[in-house]
């Protein structure tokens, strides 16, 4: 039996976002754009992005989590630029503050920012001076 059009059409949409997502994970928004920047029409890419819930390559929650708690450790995020990036990548405002919430129970902001202060200024006698302590508030 000889595919359609509209088969062969949904079969290149996963085979782009497989190969999408053999570089990073990506939320269900973020794959979305890509595949219709990349000429594949609405209703092959929302079946190919089902089809991807359904075997569990694409995972909002999971993805929003992991993505978060790399930003936390690696790039030192606070909650108002994590929140930001995350509504960026098509996360729910309502998940985003829940998540953010959780994340920094178990990751308190007071060690992050000794830490990112730290390897800012080398000696905290600096930011005695009104002119560090600004300085560093605005880098912070």
């Amino acid at each position: 039996m000889k595919s359609t059009g509209s088969e062969d059409s949904i079969a290149s949409a996963k085979k782009a976002a497989y190969r999408i997502l053999s570089y990073r994970d990506h939320s269900s928004y973020e794959l979305t754009e890509k595949l219709l920047k990349k000429g594949f029409s609405k209703p092959h890419v929302s079946q190919t992005l089902q089809f991807l819930i359904k075997i569990q390559l694409i995972d909002d929650q999971k993805f929003a989590r992991e993505w978060s708690r790399f930003r936390i450790e690696h790039h030192h995020y606070g909650p108002i630029r994590l929140r930001s990036e995350l509504l960026k990548k098509g996360l729910l405002p309502e998940d985003t503050n829940a998540l953010i919430r959780q994340l920094f129970e178990e990751y308190p902001p007071g060690p992050q920012i000794e830490n990112t202060l730290s390897r800012r200024y080398k000696d905290f006698a600096a930011l005695q001076e009104k002119k560090y302590r600004q300085r560093a508030f605005d880098y912070l």
